[in-house]
């Protein structure tokens, strides 16, 4: 996030890919490349990790909580 969070968004989708490649079921990595992707404009990229975020989510992949609810607007993801 602090790479996007610096503008330099061509590191943060490397970073992400990577994340991805080393843990492809880590929602919060789905969550926060999906809003990367949509803020340069490749919606359809983005909806594709915006949906593999939520099927994490539903799943427990480890995420917190709090967020897990957040995102969904649930009470909880289990």
């Amino acid at each position: 996030m602090t790479l996007k969070n610096l503008g330099d968004h061509d590191n943060a989708r490397h970073a992400y890919e990577q994340a991805i490649k080393l843990d492809s079921s880590d929602a919060a990595v789905a969550l926060n490349y999906g809003l990367l992707l949509n803020s340069v404009g490749e919606q359809e990229k983005a909806s594709f990790q915006l949906r593999r975020f939520q099927e994490l989510a539903e799943a427990g992949s480890g995420l917190d909580q709090e967020v897990c609810s957040i995102s969904l607007g649930r009470d909880s993801c289990l």
